[in-house]
């Protein structure tokens, strides 16, 4: 049996990375000749019937998520057909259903569940809630930090991207140069540790203005470990910077060497960064769409194999 996938997912967001890897892989899915669908990612929960405050919660949040299911966004250059939620039997044994690692439980009931970790298990929630028999893939190897009983951990790296490469990537990356750019994202909280005189916080911007910003200031400091834009900063020319977390060392940040070129885990690292910028920018002019291909047809055949015995 050929199964068709579905996948839950928030509502197309251009600044967010996981967003975007879950609709580009319903896209290269679809583009590699199977079915593949999006599934309006709905809140889930851990209930306590005791606690009034967190059912008032629960309910503002479910009237949040219904309202971003039924204004449902997506990438118009992907191919990315969204089916309607409330639907019983969409998630019946023709399904494949992959859920973010931020999902509680199994909210659709399917039989044949794929986990995709694009963070550490439990790093948003302090909980995680997954059940026996799933098949899980890592974005990463950084967000690898146990594997879960009774569930099966695939050693295919699901890395996914898409980049407006051409949007960052800039050839005179010698210009004059002042100032700083930072972010926040999932580094919100942490203590600011530069000169906030002639910086400018990039959260929230258009990719548009933050190409702009990055080919005219000289830093770009991270406060967030993992975010793509430092990547998409290196590219653009300036020094790219992460503010090392207490307890997380080098390899813990970046294990694979590919993922530390053009970007330095804290200032000491500087020259290290800009020595490989060159080869952050051949990796990006290398066909990404194709490597992208390449990787979920490769997920679509270990899911088919996984789940072949199951009626």
């Amino acid at each position: 049996m050929l199964r068709k996938f579905l996948i839950y997912a928030p509502p197309y967001d251009p600044n967010t990375g996981g967003i975007i890897a879950l609709h580009k892989l319903c896209d290269l899915i679809n583009r590699s000749g199977r079915e593949a669908f999006l599934y309006p990612l709905m809140p889930s929960f851990e209930l306590h019937l005791h606690s009034l405050p967190q059912l008032q919660n629960m309910l503002d949040q479910f009237q949040a998520g219904l309202a971003a299911a039924l204004e449902f966004r997506v990438n118009s250059d992907f191919i990315t057909p969204t089916l309607a939620p409330a639907v019983e039997d969409q998630a019946g044994q023709d399904w494949v259903v992959v859920y973010p690692e931020i999902v509680f439980g199994n909210p659709l009931r399917a039989p044949n569940v794929v986990r995709w970790m694009m963070h550490k298990p439990g790093y948003w929630t302090n909980q995680v809630h997954y059940g026996a028999g799933e098949l899980h893939f890592y974005y990463g190897q950084a967000f690898r930090e146990y594997d879960v009983p009774r569930c099966t951990t695939s050693e295919l790296r699901l890395t996914i991207h898409h980049t407006p490469f051409q949007l960052y990537l800039d050839e005179d990356a010698n210009r004059p140069r002042s100032g700083t750019a930072y972010c926040l994202r999932k580094g919100k909280g942490r203590p600011l540790q530069h000169d906030l005189s002639d910086s400018v916080l990039i959260d929230g911007k258009s990719h548009e203005e933050i190409a702009t910003i990055f080919k005219r200031v000289k830093t770009f400091i991270s406060y967030d470990l993992w975010t793509t834009y430092s990547r998409y900063a290196s590219l653009s020319g300036c020094d790219s910077v992460i503010i090392p977390e207490e307890g997380v060392g080098l390899q813990d940040w970046a294990p694979e060497l590919q993922n530390r070129l053009g970007i330095a885990y804290g200032f000491d690292d500087l020259e290290r960064a800009r020595c490989t910028r060159g080869d952050l920018v051949a990796l990006y002019r290398q066909s990404i769409e194709n490597e992208g291909m390449s990787t979920a047809q490769a997920f679509v055949t270990e899911v088919d194999e996984f789940f072949a015995d199951r009626p």
